[in-house]
């Protein structure tokens, strides 16, 4: 075999070969990323709404569990200052504190949230919308 011809085709070959399974690589590692962000965002979007779902509101035993999940995943999946926040409101409900509030954890998790789904900034403070048995005509406060 002729070097002249067979050298630059195995030098062809080999970058070839070399720049797919770079290209794979990076590819997988991409894929990765995406998910386990993905899985991220779907946990803490959940851990938000049973979390606001608890706030302002007398909560029955299978609610009291879902709070507790919600604390757990956010522990699991959130921020250093997620689980801190977390932690400070588990301990306030522990110590039956009455000014123990989901307010700064929701306010992370939305604003986290938000960022994570490219949704601008919302500067609107967090309210909860309770509702009692007979209020379906209730205006909200002006």
């Amino acid at each position: 075999m002729d070097w002249k011809i067979g050298l630059p085709l195995l030098v062809t070959a080999v970058l070839t070969m070399s720049g797919w399974f770079v290209g794979h690589w990076v590819s997988t590692r991409k894929d990765r990323s995406n998910k386990k962000r993905d899985l991220r965002t779907n946990y803490l979007i959940e851990c938000f709404r049973r979390i606001e779902y608890a706030g302002n509101r007398v909560l029955d035993e299978a609610g009291r569990r879902q709070l507790e999940a919600a604390i757990a995943d956010v522990q699991l999946f959130g921020s250093t200052e997620q689980a801190a926040a977390a932690s400070v409101f588990a301990h306030g409900i522990a110590d039956r504190d009455d000014n123990a509030s989901t307010g700064p954890l929701l306010q992370m998790l939305r604003d986290e949230l938000r960022h994570e789904l490219d949704l601008p900034v919302v500067d609107v403070p967090m309210f909860h919308l309770r509702l009692l048995p007979g209020d379906e005509q209730v205006r909200p406060p002006q």
